[in-house]
Formats: structure tokens, C-alpha cells, sequence
């Protein structure tokens, strides 16, 4: 069992202590930090306000709306990065025949969005009628 030492200043090293370096940033400092440089993420904040009314979280502290709004744009970047290498995995053509090797264009198709969206637990189910 791991003890507690203190030091001369009064603080205590022990399990409970972080290491500075490697402890997170506290949540109320990054909503400065953006406050501060001006960020404005990629999702608009209507955006965000309307899907926060939708999931029934109602609040009027635009920090809030801007931290959902940086959340929303993280997950739609992971989800696409992902959707990249599904894409990548399933062997879709690198190049094609009529454009020069430096031209390349990748499509996102439905298949690879919906394999990468049910790595992250979202079910996505086509209606009936598009069966």
C-alpha cells in the first residue's frame, strides 16, 4: 500500500496527486481559453442549441452551446476519419485511370458512414421503403 509524504511547503505527494504534466485541462479553463481566442467551431451554435433542445437539454450559457457545438464537430471528424479507413480497408479503387497520380478523390458512401457509426454504438437502420 502506496503512503502519503509531506513536503516542506505543506502540499502531499501521493495516488491522489497528478502530475501536472500529464493532468487534464479543467473543463472551466477551456471554455476561457476559447472565450479568449475567439474559437468558433465548425457546427454553428443554432446547430448546437437545436440539438441540445432535441436531447432535452435546455440552457441559456452560450459556454455550454460552444463546448456541445466543439463536441459535435469531434465526433463528426472521428466519424469520418474512420469512414476513410473503412474505405481504405474494404479496397475501394485508389486512383483512377483518367486522372493524374497526384489527382485523387475518395467518395463517402453510405456503407462506410454506417460501419463507422456503429463503431461508436449508434444503430443505423435503412426504412423499409429504401430496402
Amino acid at each position: 500500500m502506496e503512503s502519503n509524504s509531506e513536503n516542506q511547503d505543506g502540499s502531499v505527494d501521493g495516488p491522489e496527486q497528478a502530475d501536472s504534466t500529464n493532468a487534464a485541462t479543467p473543463l472551466f479553463d477551456v471554455l476561457d481559453l476559447m472565450d479568449k481566442e475567439n474559437f468558433e467551431p465548425t457546427v454553428p451554435d443554432a446547430v448546437a442549441e437545436k440539438l441540445m433542445q432535441v436531447s432535452g437539454c435546455l440552457t441559456t450559457d452560450p459556454k455550454v452551446t460552444k463546448l456541445i457545438a466543439v463536441a459535435a464537430q469531434t465526433f463528426i471528424s472521428v466519424v469520418a476519419k474512420d469512414a476513410m479507413q473503412h474505405y481504405k480497408m474494404r479496397g475501394a479503387p485508389q486512383s483512377n485511370k483518367f486522372r493524374g497520380k497526384d489527382e485523387q478523390h475518395n467518395t463517402l458512401v453510405m456503407e462506410d458512414l454506417i460501419s463507422s457509426i456503429e463503431d461508436r454504438g449508434v444503430v443505423v437502420r435503412k426504412p423499409p421503403y429504401f430496402v
